[in-house]
């Protein structure tokens, strides 16, 4: 495992915890700490999220139906929950690069799958829709460079 995928995981590892979602840290050589501020309370589902090697970082998640997301800016707290789109969505997949910039996919109500991009300073693109019926949760890669690639499927025909 590289740095940035156990970092992604330390910080992936303790986002949920009763449906509420909260952070804890570790550095890789180092101990758990005690969880941190609560990023939301209620009934979260699917969070994810990454670390940057700067010390910014985010999670993101469903709730309500809805894809939401939190930034935490180098040294500072995590700020307030902010939605991103997805009406009725479900099958959340997430990916980002080390620099800051990440990409999301899901799938809504309908099978229409959506996707967003995050930049290197934390703003989220404006969700955008890449298929109108997906039989299968959709999946995102971002390359180094920050390019984005979203696959799904719709009938028989991989996309």
């Amino acid at each position: 495992m590289t740095p940035k995928t156990l970092r992604r995981s330390a910080l992936v590892g303790t986002l949920a915890l009763l449906g509420t979602m909260v952070t804890a840290q570790t550095a890789l050589a180092g101990s758990w700490v005690t969880p941190g501020a609560t990023v939301v309370p209620g009934s979260a589902s699917q969070p994810d999220g990454a670390i940057f090697d700067d010390g910014s970082a985010f999670a993101i998640w469903i709730e309500g139906g809805s894809v939401n997301f939190a930034n935490r800016p180098p040294g500072g707290g995590w700020g307030p929950p902010q939605r991103l789109g997805g009406a009725g969505a479900q099958n959340l997949d997430v990916e980002s690069e080390e620099n800051g910039r990440a990409a999301a996919t899901w799938r809504d109500a309908n099978g229409a799958v959506g996707v967003a991009v995050r930049q290197v300073d934390g703003t989220w693109g404006t969700p955008a829709l890449v298929s109108s019926a997906s039989n299968v949760p959709p999946a995102v890669g971002v390359s180094a460079n920050g390019d984005a690639t979203t696959v799904y499927q719709e009938g028989t025909t991989v996309l």
